[in-house]
């Protein structure tokens, strides 16, 4: 069965006016620890779902995110610039959230980069770390309302810029 092209997949949207519209893609495990592979699509669940309380941020789904990197056979480990900006592109971001994680010796950092999609420029990043174990949802907290602070200051930014979005 030949696979329908990208736009006549994706779902209308509600736009809320004058904000950026952002995805959380998978973050990479440079360290390729198995215990913590389970973090590449947690970290961007978590940024996703805070970034979807915001009324100033919308979010791509990351069930359509997946779907469009597995209908472009784009894979999701170590994205460059060039990628990611396609998805962006696609999917009609004109931001986008990733990240990687490395543990070491009972603990874990994790950092984070929010690029814009014309521009390919990091707007914020981050980093935060801490102990593995019980503090890892709290680290994944921690990050999430630290990128949803960046994004929303990047929208504040984004609508300066680009008088037309205000609405």
């Amino acid at each position: 069965t030949p696979v329908p092209p990208i736009d006549d997949v994706l779902p209308a949207v509600e736009i809320k006016p004058g904000s950026v519209f952002v995805a959380a893609i998978d973050f990479e495990n440079p360290g390729r620890s198995a215990a913590y592979e389970y973090m590449k699509s947690t970290i961007p669940d978590s940024v996703s779902t805070s970034l979807a309380r915001s009324p100033k941020v919308n979010v791509v789904s990351r069930l359509l995110l997946r779907d469009t990197v597995a209908q472009l056979n784009l894979g999701t480990n170590a994205m460059n610039v060039a990628t990611v900006r396609r998805i962006g592109h696609i999917l009609g971001a004109n931001s986008v959230v990733r990240g990687s994680f490395v543990e070491a010796g009972g603990k874990i950092m994790i950092n984070y980069e929010l690029l814009d999609v014309e521009t390919a420029k990091i707007v914020s990043s981050g980093s935060t770390r801490g102990a593995t174990g019980r503090d890892m949802f709290d680290l994944m907290d921690d990050v999430s309302a630290t990128i949803v602070k960046d994004v929303e200051g990047y929208s504040e930014a984004y609508r300066t810029a680009h008088p037309e979005t205000k609405k």
